[in-house]
Parts: C-alpha cells; sequence; structure tokens
C-alpha cells in the first residue's frame, strides 16, 4: 500500500472521528441532522406537544448550552393556560454528569394560585434530562445519579407528548408517543 493511500485513510479517519464529536454537540444542543450517534445512544427526545389538564398556568422550557457556541439553544414558553396545549418541537436535553447538568435540563413549572391570597401562587417544579437510554426527572433542580425515568413512555429517542395532570390533588406529568 502506498503511502498516499494510507494518509488519505488516516485522514478520512479523523475527519470522521472529528465529525461524530461535532454531531454530538450539535445533538445535546437541539440542532437536526442524522447520524449514527444518535441511533447508537438512545436518540433526541423530541417532545412535539404539551398538553396541559390542569386548572393552572404551565410554563417549559430548557437550557442547552453546547462546546460550539453557534448551536447554544435556551427556549423558555410563555405560559400554556389551564387546560391548553402548545405544539412546537422542544428536545430534552443531555446530561449524564452534575457538570454537564448546569448548562443541560428542562424544567416544568405549574403555578398554582395560593387559596386565599389573590395575586399568590407557588410553584411545583420538575427537572428532566436525557441520560444514556432514558429521560429521567426530579422535583430539586439538581443532577441525580440514576433519577427515576419520566413516567410513561421514558426511553430515549422519537416524538413525545407530554401530558400535565392533577393526581390526587398533585401535579404530575407523564411523557406518550406522538401520534399527530
Amino acid at each position: 500500500m502506498s503511502k498516499k493511500i494510507v494518509l488519505l485513510a488516516v485522514i478520512a479517519a479523523l475527519s470522521l472521528c472529528a465529525f461524530t464529536n461535532v454531531e454530538k454537540s450539535q445533538a445535546r444542543a437541539g440542532v437536526k441532522f442524522g447520524g449514527a450517534y444518535m441511533v447508537a445512544f438512545g436518540g433526541v427526545t423530541n417532545i412535539k406537544e404539551i398538553v396541559n389538564h390542569t386548572p393552572y398556568d404551565v410554563s417549559a422550557g430548557k437550557t442547552d448550552f453546547a462546546e460550539i457556541r453557534l448551536v447554544t439553544r435556551n427556549d423558555v414558553l410563555e405560559s400554556i393556560p389551564a387546560n391548553g396545549i402548545w405544539t412546537g418541537d422542544m428536545w430534552v436535553p443531555w446530561a449524564d454528569n452534575s457538570d454537564e447538568f448546569k448548562n443541560h435540563f428542562m424544567t416544568i413549572n405549574i403555578h398554582i394560585p395560593h387559596p386565599t391570597r389573590s395575586g399568590e401562587y407557588s410553584l411545583k417544579h420538575f427537572s428532566v434530562w436525557q441520560s444514556g437510554e432514558y429521560v429521567r426527572f426530579n422535583d430539586a433542580h439538581t443532577f441525580v445519579d440514576n433519577a427515576p425515568r419520566v413516567p410513561g413512555e421514558a426511553r430515549a429517542g422519537g416524538e413525545r407528548r407530554l401530558i400535565i395532570s392533577i393526581k390526587d390533588n398533585k401535579p404530575v406529568f407523564t411523557f406518550a408517543k406522538f401520534k399527530p
């Protein structure tokens, strides 16, 4: 084999490695593309619809700061009114440790009015992120190793419907496969 062919093979291999790392950064930031990385590591979980089955206003958003400045995302939805529906695209960020979680998480906030003081409310907060093959959550704004999987369709990858409802007088949420 000639030195030229070997050199070209090495350059091609290094280019593929660099492209895969850029793909991973872009995927974490919500840039749409296709690639082997997404298939091998669970894929992008895209929330297509948020259904608010509560009598309360709900807000949701995500923070997803990437190493590549051009693909940094910070999406915040104003408010989903009581019994309202939001439609769009919101990718669940990845976080495999507490350092990554600082810049890669989704929030769901349920604004519950105070029963006797007009204009005051309490906030029920959930943090959501994708780690490995599953989407996980907790009600503290911190990373937790092996946090509970989201209720419902927890496996990472694919389009989801996020449903917020009341169970036993408490706000809860579940993920379901999105079917238009």
